[in-house]
């Protein structure tokens, strides 16, 4: 009976040292982020009424320059013994954005959250250009 306990020990000790030893790095939760924003960003640049395809494309650039800006500024990863968390600080609010977990990372957001702060005059304000508000509406 002892040998077993022993055995179920070293195993447990050895998955929570795997665990603790694959935690994906910032830049997989910022990357993991910043595909979906970019995706929804960019249908939302697509079903906009823009007369010329030259117009579509700046409006593009400006609209993903400022969502990767607002990425950098605002995404903070939390490292835990586990695992790690992206969260998003919005004014006094915390968003939980990813989970990373055994190098992976799992996104809690989708492209309806992001479409819902896009919506906002308050978020689009804080990315600082006001022609990208003008533009997603």
């Amino acid at each position: 009976m002892k040998k077993v306990l022993a055995i179920l020990t070293i195993i447990v000790l050895a998955v929570v040292a795997m665990l603790a030893m694959t935690k994906p790095d910032r830049t997989a939760h910022y990357d993991a982020l910043k595909s979906i924003v970019m995706n929804t960003v960019d249908k939302r640049i697509d079903k906009a009424p823009i007369p010329y395809e030259s117009l579509k494309t700046k409006a593009r650039y400006i609209a993903l320059g400022a969502a990767d800006e607002y990425l950098k500024k605002n995404l903070v990863v939390y490292e835990e013994t586990f695992y790690n968390k992206g969260i998003i600080v919005y004014e006094d609010y915390f968003i939980l954005v990813s989970v990373g977990v055994m190098g992976h990372v799992f996104l809690t957001f989708d492209e309806q959250d992001v479409n819902k702060l896009t919506e906002r005059f308050d978020v689009m304000k804080m990315v600082g250009n006001k022609d990208v508000m003008k533009l997603l509406k």
